[in-house]
């Protein structure tokens, strides 16, 4: 429990130090987690277009064969494609119908209902990757 004086802080962004607790008088103990906020980022990258391109042969045999349904989709795509618009170019990246550019996820997903080949699939992810640079 906390007690008069004890301070707690609630901050995005995970901050520690190198070295030895060698206090002998002060008792520590602490938890530290990665939490990323629906308004930051995690601290890792991942290949999301590697990922998306090696999943989506799968999901297009599955769907093919109906094997999958529209929910377990949904899922294997949140988990893999990028879902996020930014950081990109609006010049060469411009909103869609919307606010924001198309996601890796909604690009997937139209070529999944589609029924697009991954040759099609790769060719446009990897346009929009090239559209994101400035």
């Amino acid at each position: 429990p906390l007690e008069i004086g004890d301070l707690i802080f609630f901050n995005p962004a995970i901050l520690h130090a190198a070295g030895n607790n060698t206090s002998t008088d002060i008792f520590r103990m602490v938890n530290l987690l990665q939490i990323s906020s629906p308004f930051g980022r995690a601290m890792e990258t991942v290949n999301r277009l590697k990922m998306s391109l090696t999943v989506y042969p799968i999901l297009l045999d599955a769907r093919l064969h109906n094997k999958i349904s529209e929910n377990e989709i949904d899922n294997i795509i949140a988990a893999c494609s990028e879902s996020y618009s930014f950081p990109t170019n609006l010049d060469l990246d411009p909103p869609v119908n919307g606010l924001a550019p198309l996601t890796q996820a909604q690009i997937m997903r139209k070529a999944l209902n589609e029924k697009n080949s991954l040759e099609s699939l790769k060719k446009e992810l990897i346009e929009q990757s090239e559209n994101q640079k400035s």
